[in-house]
């Protein structure tokens, strides 16, 4: 039965790594605490007592960014903000781990400069294949505000990738 448990969450853990640190570093621009924080989520799944049951996604994916929240929250109140511990080139960003594509590189780099709204919500939809109300709910926007934030950032995606 353990071995059984084991398996199942190496599988989860080969499956939802990768994207889920890219995720996370795409909010928070600091690889090493997109590390931090996906594996704090997988600890978390570790000590449910049936990690698989409803949609696994989508609550690894919710706790991590409540976690990245909280560590946000608690360095400004201490008085400093999470700061890259090195600086992000082309070279050694995540990207560059999962995409080898010149195209795929431009579209990172243009992901990169919409606001931070408009880039969660197209990663989670078109990287993560969440539906409109699982992005609602993970981000705490209402589903018309996912909608409107989805068709601004195509469309900005668009200009930057058309010039």
């Amino acid at each position: 039965m353990k071995e059984n448990m084991d398996n199942e969450l190496d599988a989860l853990f080969r499956e939802h790594y990768n994207p889920l640190k890219l995720y996370i570093w795409s909010l928070c621009k600091n690889i090493h605490l997109a590390e931090d924080v996906a594996c704090d989520a997988f600890y978390k799944a570790l000590k449910l007592p049936s990690f698989t049951d409803g949609n696994f996604k989508y609550w690894l994916y919710k706790t991590a960014r409540n976690r990245l929240i909280d560590l946000i929250r608690r360095k400004k109140f201490e008085g400093e903000m999470p700061e890259h511990s090195e600086p992000v080139s082309p070279e050694n960003s995540p990207e560059n781990e999962l995409i080898k594509n010149e195209r795929y590189r431009a579209l990172y780099h243009a992901l990169d400069l919409l606001n931070e709204a408009q880039r969660e919500v197209l990663m989670l939809m078109y990287f993560q294949d969440m539906s409109i109300i699982e992005i609602s709910a993970l981000t705490g926007k209402t589903e018309a505000n996912v909608k409107v934030l989805l068709h601004r950032g195509r469309e900005e995606l668009k200009k930057l990738l058309n010039t």
